[in-house]
Parts: structure tokens; C-alpha cells; sequence
């Protein structure tokens, strides 16, 4: 099944600029493009990751640093509800970012959670050969610790990943 109406081999530069964490279906998303591209096409790709102190995107109504680490996404959907439901635009806030689930829960639909560690192994999973990756941290002086894996996915400020077909 296509998802990009575009043709096999079109485009020879993709830009997913603040993208990756809100694909429902990062691989599926990453195949399209690679099919699009033309050989030697590039993709750009660029997100905060999910364990960035304002990763789950909240920061609107919400800016306490890893809230979504602290608190249960029940709670900050209640939250979130409470903060912007008044506004003018609140509806369309609360329609954009809060979906029910069969069961029916709501839950965050808007983001996918993309942490450095499973961003890394989508794309190993795709067919892109890596020219460029880097993970940039919140503060130059931070630059350290992204060193110790564990720390990477909470103080990394962008994930940046040049890839070519």
C-alpha cells in the first residue's frame, strides 16, 4: 500500500524537519521515502526525542522539564484538558493531541514516544545508508554525557540523521 502519492524514484531530497515523533508509523513512513527518492537521493531527518525535558509536547500549557517522566499520561491529559479547554482554540487542541482507544481510554495520539533508541533501530531497520548522524546536546557543556547511553536520551536536545539511498 502506498502512503506518499508520488511516483518511484521522484524526489532527490526528503526533509523530515520536527517529523519523526509524530508518525504513527515511523518504518512504514521511512520505506515510503526511500521509495520516492531517487538513487543516490537524501533524506534529512531532525527530532527532539521523547525523553527530551519537553518531549511530549506539552510545553504550550505545561512547562515543567520531563513532566511526562514524573507524571501518569492520565494525569497530564487531565491536565492538559483543564489548562486549554477555555481558550478559543481549546477544542481544536484537545481534537489535535487527545484520541480514545478502542477501550476507550484517552491517550496522547499526537506523539509516538520516539526515544534515540528506537529511532536508531528504525533505522537500521530502513534501507538508508547512514552519511551523518549526530545527537546534539541541551547545553554545549552537556556534550559529556551523552557519552553514558542511559543520560543520552534525556539530555539530548535534536537528533539529526543524513541518510542516502
Amino acid at each position: 500500500m502506498l502512503l506518499i502519492c508520488f511516483d518511484n524514484n521522484y524526489f532527490d531530497t526528503i526533509i523530515l524537519n520536527d517529523a519523526m515523533e509524530h508518525l504513527k508509523d515511523p518504518k512504514k513512513v521511512l520505506n515510503e521515502c526511500y521509495r520516492v527518492l531517487k538513487k543516490e537521493g537524501i533524506i534529512y531527518i531532525n527530532f527532539p526525542p521523547y525523553n527530551h525535558p519537553f518531549g511530549a509536547h506539552l510545553s504550550d500549557t505545561i512547562g515543567i522539564p520531563w513532566v511526562h517522566l514524573f507524571f501518569s499520561e492520565k494525569l497530564l491529559i487531565q491536565n492538559y484538558k483543564s489548562s486549554v479547554e477555555s481558550l478559543p482554540d481549546g477544542k481544536n487542541r484537545i481534537d489535535l493531541r487527545i484520541s480514545t482507544d478502542e477501550n476507550g481510554n484517552e491517550y496522547f495520539s499526537y506523539i509516538n514516544k520516539m526515544t534515540i533508541k528506537r529511532f536508531e533501530k528504525v533505522i537500521k531497520q530502513s534501507d538508508f545508508n547512514k552519511m551523518y548522524y549526530e545527537s546534539i546536546p541541551l547545553k554545549k557543556v552537556l556534550a559529556p554525557v551523552l557519552k553514558i547511553p542511559f543520560l543520552k536520551e534525556y539530555f539530548t536536545k535534536m537528533i539529526v540523521f543524513i541518510g542516502k539511498k
